[in-house]
């Protein structure tokens, strides 16, 4: 049938004519930006999909991490009393290059790894939080060394000494660790408090918390390729909160001016891969860390030892995490200075 000039078309014809009319709703969605944007944000870089691969692991929730400790703690304690769990020399042995080279030395490879990220996170924080950034840096570098230094270095050792004993067919003699296991038929005792356990955990839960900047990085990069601040929260960790500031997380704010923005965007770019780099060798060491806290504890301490440093460990990262860096993220020495005219 032949349609006159002047005849409308309806919507059912025109399905009929194999044709498609415009809705309003893609007219909107084509029309407003706001609305394309939270539609489809930017595509994440490729060194953005790699930091959240390694966060998938390193941001899990810490209440989760703690019970997982919880649990292998006693199920590996049991395994370790019911059954002779064959040491594997090169792989589990006191003198393996795994204990005596990254153990020995696990606050130092823990240190230098999230100094190292912190000084390359900072570079995107905005020339006005830098030096802001360096001054906590600075400061959480000690508090967080002299809480393993009190405990692995003095307390430890030194209740282990107060409680050692060395006996030769159940006679008490006076004889140091080293030299009573010299003598053949000599027993030594103490109570070793597990300074791995402790070191171990305490590690990993650092590095959790010195990491949480690479939110940040992840929400800056959608910023610069045109995404609102408000996009960022869907990167990563969906529980975060960017508004809110934290020790080591800034608070999110826009480039005070074109000249900031077009810093970031000339630096983002730059920093990109030695950021990711630092950040997945963090979760390279944590991971390193907690196959290591297995081995300690199928073969090595009593149980009540490895309780004690385990319970340490989480104790003293509450202790710094969560209560004294949130209370002196506030100090003047912490806030960026305003210069008055």
């Amino acid at each position: 049938m032949r349609r006159k000039s002047g005849d409308q078309i309806s919507p059912r014809d025109s399905e009929d004519m194999g044709m498609s009319s415009p809705t309003n709703t893609t007219l909107d969605s084509e029309d407003d930006p706001k609305v394309s944007q939270s539609e489809s944000p930017p595509t994440p870089l490729m060194w953005e999909r790699w930091v959240e691969c390694g966060m998938s692991y390193l941001h899990i929730s810490p209440g989760i991490k703690i019970f997982y400790y919880t649990i292998t703690l006693i199920i590996f304690t049991v395994v370790q009393e019911s059954e002779a769990v064959p040491h594997f020399q090169t792989l589990t042995g006191k003198y393996s290059i795994l204990n005596q080279v990254f153990v020995k030395q696990g606050w130092g490879f823990t240190l230098g790894a999230y100094v190292l990220y912190q000084l390359l996170s900072c570079v995107l924080h905005g020339k006005s939080c830098w030096s802001n950034s360096l001054r906590r840096l600075a400061v959480g570098t000690v508090v967080t060394t002299f809480f393993f230094f009190i405990w692995c270095q003095v307390i430890f050792p030194g209740v282990e000494y107060l409680t050692s004993a060395c006996t030769f067919n159940n006679i008490l003699v006076n004889l140091g660790k080293r030299e009573c296991f010299k003598h053949k038929g000599h027993t030594y005792h103490s109570f070793d408090i597990s300074g791995h356990s402790y070191l171990l955990i305490y590690c990993v839960l650092v590095l959790m918390e010195e990491s949480k900047s690479v939110l940040y990085y992840l929400q800056l990069g959608q910023y610069l390729r045109g995404a609102p601040p408000e996009a960022g929260k869907s990167t990563g960790n969906n529980n975060s909160d960017f508004r809110k500031p934290s020790w080591t997380q800034p608070k999110w704010m826009e480039p005070s001016s074109e000249g900031d923005a077009e810093l970031l965007r000339w630096l983002h770019p730059l920093v990109s891969p030695f950021l990711t780099a630092a950040f997945l060798f963090m979760v390279f060491l944590a991971l390193l860390w907690d196959f290591m806290l297995i081995i300690t504890t199928i073969y090595y301490h009593t149980f009540p030892e490895k309780v004690l440093g385990t319970g340490l460990a989480v104790g003293m990262w509450y202790l710094v995490y969560g209560i004294i860096f949130p209370r002196m993220i506030n100090w003047r020495f912490f806030t960026p200075h305003k210069t008055t005219q």
